[in-house]
């Protein structure tokens, strides 16, 4: 801290307003305040305190420093120019002092005015305002001068009589004082973190060393673990030379006593003649693999031929099935050809026996029309009385020669359908014949028909018992399957 200049008035045994200019002295380095008591040098130490701090010390109030001898309603005023490192400041101060008021005619009448500030910083021999708060001054001035004024009043001013006091103060206060006065704080922090480097160190340390040993039990717990005693496909020890003489070795080393190099070094050689080992079985299994895929492979051909096997039989005995079937539809085609004029008869039989009831119809009609004939009917009475039948008058002949006609063609026609009716008899007879013939070749199909449902229920039968098999074929491909896959996975 350097004061450059200071100017106050009206505080104190200075009613008047004094102006020291501290620059003029820089020169000299020291410098002293000299003069009797009470002529106002401990006023001047104390005018600096206020600036800087608001207050002079814990003894005085503010108001009392305020001098009597000045002029009723001249404030004290302080104005304090000074630097702390590169920083320069002008701090301007009114404290709180009596005033008369205004217009009182009455000395004693007074009003009490609040103490102020004006807080400036000089930049480049320009003064920028910084703020005219208390708080806010008081805040930046703490943090530039680094001290409170109990220790700034301690160490940088002391008191007439205090000098004493500092030297006899405690170790404890002695120390803050000098580390607020000297900043060693920083040494503290330098000090706090090398202390806490040294204790990650150390933790690292111990993490370190914990780490290592839990390493050296896992190395010598594998060492011992896969020290040579593994075997062979044939159930016997199976080393070479080089790992008998490991096995020896080991067994006479003291792992727990070999350095971590020694240590790791061995259980590499271990590893390494471990993984030599591994690759040969590796390779016998990938042997032995392929041996059991190839025999895999047989056993799925054998089992595909088998099933192709199956599958053939299984058509031939559907074949020599649908044969049989075939043969007997046949027969049945043959025995439905055979038929096939016995039904045609049985409908000419139906045809003819309506034409024949139809001309019979007729036939009769026609008798009982010839029976209604005036001619008939005249003859008849004729031979019944005894006349001459055909002794007619010779003007009768035409007409009775017409009616003759008609008649014989009357007679000629039902001498026809006589005829037809016979040999519409005869094909009934020959129809009837040819239906009895096929009633008995429709007995013996139904019987055929039944054997054929027989046959049908063994071959439903024999099929269950091939799909059973079917089935037994199909687990013992997903056995052989699964055996494959253990080979894999082996």
């Amino acid at each position: 801290m350097r004061i450059h200049r200071l100017t106050f008035q009206a505080i104190g045994p200075y009613p008047g307003k004094q102006d020291l200019a501290f620059e003029q002295l820089d020169a000299a380095g020291l410098f002293l305040l000299d003069g009797p008591t009470g002529a106002g040098k401990s006023t001047i130490l104390d005018v600096v305190t206020f600036a800087l701090y608001g207050k002079a010390d814990d003894e005085r109030k503010n108001t009392e420093l305020h001098s009597t001898l000045a002029e009723p309603g001249t404030p004290p005023t302080i104005t304090l120019d000074v630097s702390f490192g590169l920083r320069r400041f002008v701090i301007d101060r009114v404290l709180q002092h009596f005033a008369p008021r205004r217009g009182a005619k009455d000395a004693d009448d007074v009003v009490t005015r609040q103490a102020s500030i004006a807080l400036s910083e000089v930049v480049e021999g320009q003064s920028q305002q910084l703020t005219t708060r208390v708080d806010e001054a008081q805040q930046i001035l703490r943090s530039v001068i680094g001290l409170t004024r109990e220790q700034f009043t301690s160490v940088v001013l002391l008191p007439q009589g205090e000098f004493a006091r500092f030297l006899k103060a405690s170790s404890n206060d002695r120390e803050a004082i000098l580390r607020q006065l000297f900043n060693t704080h920083r040494f503290d922090e330098i000090g706090d973190y090398l202390s806490q480097q040294a204790k990650t160190l150390r933790s690292a340390v111990e993490s370190d060393s914990q780490r290592r040993e839990s390493l050296r039990a896992v190395l010598i717990q594998t060492a011992e673990t896969y020290a040579p005693s593994w075997e062979d496909d044939a159930g016997t020890q199976h080393l070479v030379e080089q790992e008998h003489q490991g096995s020896d070795e080991t067994a006479a080393l003291d792992l727990d006593a070999l350095p971590d190099a020694e240590l790791i070094a061995h259980v590499e050689s271990r590893m390494t003649a471990l993984q030599a080992h591994a690759q040969q079985r590796v390779a016998q299994a990938s042997t032995t693999l392929e041996t059991t895929r190839k025999k895999l492979t047989d056993l799925q051909e054998q089992q595909t031929q088998l099933r192709e096997a199956t599958d053939f039989r299984t058509r031939r005995v559907a074949h020599e099935a649908q044969a049989a079937e075939a043969k007997s539809a046949r027969h049945q085609l043959d025995d439905h050809a055979r038929a096939k004029p016995v039904v045609d008869a049985q409908n000419h039989l139906d045809t003819a026996t309506q034409q024949l009831n139809a001309a019979v119809e007729s036939w009769q009609h026609h008798f009982d029309a010839a029976q209604d004939d005036d001619v008939i009917g005249t003859w008849a009475r004729q031979a019944a009385e005894g006349h001459q039948l055909f002794a007619v008058d010779l003007d009768d002949v035409p007409a009775l020669c017409d009616q003759w006609k008609t008649i014989e063609a009357t007679a000629i026609r039902a001498l026809e359908q006589v005829q037809q009716h016979e040999k519409t008899q005869s094909s009934i007879a020959a129809a009837r014949k040819r239906l009895a013939e096929w009633k008995r070749s429709h007995a013996g199909l139904t019987k055929q028909l039944q054997d054929f449902e027989t046959t049908f229920a063994t071959l439903t039968e024999q099929l269950d018992a091939n799909r059973a098999r079917a089935e037994e074929l199909s687990g013992a491909e997903h056995t052989l399957q699964a055996a494959q896959q253990r080979l894999e996975e082996t």
